[in-house]
């Protein structure tokens, strides 16, 4: 299963190998979007822009105190795409197979 995200006409996803990250953060504090995405996975929420601008800072953050090499290649997937919706001030649509 994956989750996929949709800006205009670019997608990105987490896929199931991918969900490590979560647990990496789960129910901490320090993280609390990331972690209302995984409360959310398969609800198929939408991602307003202060949510995806909350999210870069988060996989920022979670990015300086990781050394696990996996979970760095999903957050710099997501940082790029979560930024631009920011910026873009754009709805992320969400879908979970």
């Amino acid at each position: 299963m994956a989750f996929d995200m949709y800006l205009d006409g670019e997608r990105t996803f987490i896929d199931v190998h991918e969900e490590d990250l979560f647990y990496k953060i789960n129910e901490d504090e320090g993280f609390p979007k990331l972690n209302w995405i995984w409360q959310n996975f398969y609800k198929s929420p939408k991602i307003t822009p202060d949510v995806s601008n909350t999210l870069v800072h988060e996989l920022i953050l979670l990015k300086s105190i990781c050394n696990e090499k996996s979970i760095i290649h999903v957050i710099d997937k997501l940082l790029p795409f979560f930024s631009n919706a920011y910026k873009s001030n754009k709805v992320i649509e969400t879908a979970s197979d």
